[in-house]
């Protein structure tokens, strides 16, 4: 009967030294493993956000501005640079008047802001802010507290 009642009393231990103990510590996700996370949460947004806004049809033009933030994206290593493209949206609409940038995929720019630049180095400025949006998860960080990123 003692060895049962001593059994008990290690199992009553060990049931409350597990349920005290912390769980393990969560991974850490790599850069790339976060903006593909991150890309998932707002696929559906940019969905709806190509869905409203017009496009320009300059390939010339989104070639080069891919090319430039590629440069920009690989200065950050694990930056996934070549998965980026850059679209350039017309801003009729006051609401799209400014730069969107969805993790790892796409940063749309607006057709007025093109006008107004003058020298590469300021277009390559807006670009890397619009990179750090991603790097910082501004845009995951609206989705996952439910405030209206567009």
């Amino acid at each position: 009967m003692w060895i049962k009642f001593g059994h008990a009393i290690i199992g009553a231990f060990a049931l409350v030294a597990v349920s005290c103990s912390t769980p393990p510590p969560k991974r850490t996700l790599t850069m790339v493993e976060q903006i593909a996370e991150d890309n998932h949460a707002v696929h559906e947004l940019q969905i709806q956000f190509e869905k409203k806004a017009e496009f320009e049809n300059r390939a010339d033009l989104e070639k080069y501005l891919t090319t430039l933030a590629r440069k920009l994206a690989q200065v950050q290593e694990g930056f996934p640079a070549q998965n980026i493209r850059v679209r350039v949206h017309k801003d009729k609409n006051p609401t799209q008047s400014k730069f969107f940038s969805f993790p790892g995929t796409m940063v749309s720019v607006p057709e007025s802001a093109l006008k107004q630049i003058e020298y590469e180095n300021e277009l390559a400025a807006a670009m890397a802010f619009e990179l750090a949006n991603v790097l910082t998860r501004h845009l995951a960080h609206k989705i996952e507290n439910h405030v209206s990123p567009i």
